[in-house]
């Protein structure tokens, strides 16, 4: 009922509600006289029904009134959102006729939308210079540089690379959107100007390999020298200069192990940390990094237990290198952040009615709290529990670890208790169609 009675307020507002109600008014007045002065006939009867055809009618016009005036509320609140967003945004139909503009893409393609709306944009348009960066923009494909950046999917996320007028990189997320009435369909984009960003972090990246290579030449020398002190080979050492030099060569080593990780980031950022795949077998990389790291594990007591799998783990194509390192790096936090005396779990797993392997490494350490989940693997991120007792590092280990696996077609995840232990968990595909396109181009079977 308070919703009835707001529609009769709005529509008020309007003079055709009045001229219906008068016209109403007058018809009911004519009749009322005429029943009270007994003269009624058929012509009063007929009034009457058109007393009722007016009330139907005035119903139908306060309903159509507040739908519509509900619709232009809308509309006008998505009209100031769009005018107000900072990225550009173009709406088009299936003929790519554009129906919609905002501010911000008038400033990037360089045309005013009186020049756009109702436009047909064709791909043949790409060769003139007024609409070449909308032309790509509608058109991904004729960019000289696109990569995907999610699924074929509704909204699907598009990189793309230009280079004249001027160097550009955008990010395109594009929704269809279809009509629930007609079935007609369209498209709207969202135009992300990636180019700064993309800049700066190009030049901290090269900050980053210019730094990371300065220092490996003077961090050789001193680990050259100080290895010379410790073998002894310039004359003999007391106990406490023995004891030094292997703690400074054992700083010097942790060192050489974050240059390498910074320049392993900056080749991730890079696009140049290159990928060569061939088959490999996956037992056989984990037994490789369990005895590389078994002196470790024994300083701390730490057991290793391997659960036999229940299948004959298939050969499957990879980089074996990197995904070497990938299991070295999980195992080699599980040994760091595990207890003494505490055990380092590794399952093989196969994924039901899908062609993935899932591969487990557990610890029995200080765990992770559950809000630090998504940010573990965020580049340079490091628990504030972890540096507590540990405050070597930079946080790059996952970072690089959690590439290598989504580039092999895969993903990563964790579970972990605080004071109970962490588990990692990662699934790589054993069918090579599902390694990502950009990391497969220079696969070598």
């Amino acid at each position: 009922m308070k919703k009835f009675f707001e529609k009769i307020k709005l529509a008020t507002k309007f003079w055709s509600f009045w001229a219906l109600l008068m016209l109403q008014m007058v018809l009911l007045v004519n009749v009322l006289f005429k029943i009270v002065k007994g003269e009624t006939n058929i012509i009063d009867y007929i009034w009457v029904a058109m007393i009722g055809v007016i009330v139907l009618v005035e119903l139908f016009l306060i309903d159509a009134i507040f739908r519509v005036n509900k619709i232009e509320l809308e509309k006008s609140q998505v009209n100031g959102m769009i005018a107000s967003m900072n990225d550009a945004l173009v709406a088009y139909d299936d003929q790519f006729k554009i129906t919609l503009v905002n501010e911000a893409l008038e400033t990037l393609c360089g045309i005013n939308r009186k020049d756009l709306l109702g436009k047909k944009i064709t791909p043949e348009m790409n060769s003139d210079p007024k609409y070449m960066i909308l032309t790509k923009i509608l058109f991904p494909s004729l960019s000289p540089e696109m990569s995907r950046l999610s699924a074929e999917t509704n909204p699907s996320k598009i990189q793309i690379k230009m280079f004249k007028p001027r160097e550009f990189i955008l990010e395109l997320i594009t929704t269809r959107v279809e009509n629930q009435y007609d079935h007609s369909f369209g498209f709207v984009k969202i135009i992300k100007d990636r180019t700064r960003e993309n800049q700066l972090m190009k030049s901290k990246s090269d900050f980053i390999t210019i730094v990371a290579h300065q220092l490996r030449t003077p961090l050789t020398g001193a680990t050259w020298g100080a290895e010379v002190l410790y073998k002894k080979e310039l004359g003999d050492i007391n106990p406490n200069q023995e004891k030094i030099l292997k703690q400074t060569l054992a700083t010097l080593s942790d060192m050489s192990n974050t240059i390498n990780e910074l320049l392993k980031a900056a080749s991730i950022e890079d696009g140049k940390f290159g990928y060569n795949f061939a088959l490999g077998d996956i037992m056989e990389i984990i037994n490789e990094v369990l005895t590389s790291l078994v002196v470790r594990a024994q300083e701390k007591n730490i057991k290793f237990v391997v659960y036999p799998p229940d299948f004959v783990v298939p050969k499957f194509v990879m980089d074996k290198e990197k995904i070497k390192m990938a299991i070295n790096n999980i195992v080699d936090n599980a040994i760091k952040y595990n207890v003494v005396n505490g055990e380092v779990g590794i399952k093989i797993e196969q994924v039901k009615n899908k062609p993935f392997i899932k591969i487990s490494v557990s610890d029995t350490g200080i765990g992770i709290n559950e809000k630090e989940f998504e940010l573990i693997f965020e580049k340079f991120y490091r628990s504030p529990t972890v540096m507590k007792s540990h405050t070597n590092g930079i946080g790059l280990g996952l970072y690089i670890v959690k590439n290598i696996i989504q580039n092999h077609g895969g993903q990563i995840w964790l579970e972990s208790i605080e004071q109970r232990g962490t588990t990692f968990h990662f699934v790589l595909p054993t069918d090579p169609n599902y390694i990502p396109p950009q990391a497969k181009s220079n696969q070598t079977l």
